[in-house]
Order: structure tokens, then C-alpha cells, then sequence
């Protein structure tokens, strides 16, 4: 029988493929000599540990989106009514129940997108209801005309 205290290679050759190996010895502690179960348990030694989950949004950005919720809650108690329904009154369809009754503001929507300052610029923010919301990305070009979607060229970009 192999010595398991020894280290292995980086990589063993499987029919697989090449499976990378851990650097630790083994705990050898338990075992007895000439016991079966002695190449197992080296093995049960040598599983690898759990990877670390992959957070979602670094530190700044849950930073950033804390503000952000605070300023929108803000923006919306100044903003309580659908400013979109008004500008888009000529358009009503009848997927989309906009009408020029007032609806209340319970979304953000970013003119010029939401990349880098823009996230946190009130300056292009318009506080709509869900079905504007929804109407004003399914329909860019009314949007356009009406003024609450950005030019193709003014896309991202901060005046």
C-alpha cells in the first residue's frame, strides 16, 4: 500500500479529464494498517472545501442601492401622481390602460438609463405607474415624441 502522506501531483489524469488535487495530507490519524476502508477514508480527506458564494452586488453598489430606495421613496411622496399618463394621453390603447385620470406614482423611471450618476440623478427620474412604466418600454418611439424615453444619441450619457 501507497504511503497517503506523501503529496500528489496538482492534477490527476481521469477518463474524464484532468481533475485538479488539493495540497493537504490527508488525516491518517484514524486508520489501521491494512484495513479496507483506510483508502476511502484518504479520500473522504481530500474532498475539497466549499467555495465561497459569489455575492450578488459588491459592498458600493448595496451601498449605492440603499440610497437610492431612500431618494426614490422621496421622489415619489413629492411626485405623488403619474406624470407620464398626462404626456401620453393621445396614445391609449387598448393593451394598456393609460387614460388621463390620475394614477398614483409608484415607479421610478430613468430617462436616460441607470448607468453610473445616472442611477441617482433626479434630474432624468419621472415617477409613473406600472402600466406607463411598461407602456413607455414596449413603445419607444411614442415615448420618444413624448418626451420620456432619450434620443438614440443621449442614451447613457450625463448633460
Amino acid at each position: 500500500m501507497k504511503n497517503p502522506t506523501k503529496r500528489k501531483a496538482l492534477w490527476t489524469n481521469l477518463r474524464g479529464g484532468l481533475k485538479p488535487r488539493t495540497l493537504f495530507k490527508p488525516d491518517t490519524t484514524r486508520l489501521k494498517k491494512g484495513s479496507r476502508s483506510a483508502s476511502a477514508a484518504v479520500l473522504r480527506t481530500l474532498r475539497p472545501a466549499p467555495r465561497a458564494r459569489i455575492k450578488s452586488r459588491s459592498k458600493v453598489m448595496r451601498g449605492k442601492m440603499a440610497y437610492y430606495n431612500i431618494r426614490k421613496r422621496v421622489f415619489l411622496e413629492a411626485h405623488p401622481s403619474c406624470d407620464a399618463c398626462h404626456k401620453l394621453a393621445g396614445a391609449i390603447t387598448t393593451s394598456y390602460p393609460i387614460q388621463k385620470a390620475v394614477h398614483p406614482a409608484t415607479e421610478i423611471h430613468h430617462l436616460r438609463g441607470r448607468a453610473g450618476k445616472l442611477l441617482l440623478s433626479e434630474m432624468f427620474w419621472v415617477g409613473v405607474c406600472p402600466n406607463a412604466h411598461r407602456f413607455i418600454h414596449d413603445n419607444p418611439e411614442i415615448a420618444r415624441k413624448a418626451g420620456l424615453l432619450a434620443q438614440p444619441g443621449e442614451w447613457g450619457k450625463q448633460k
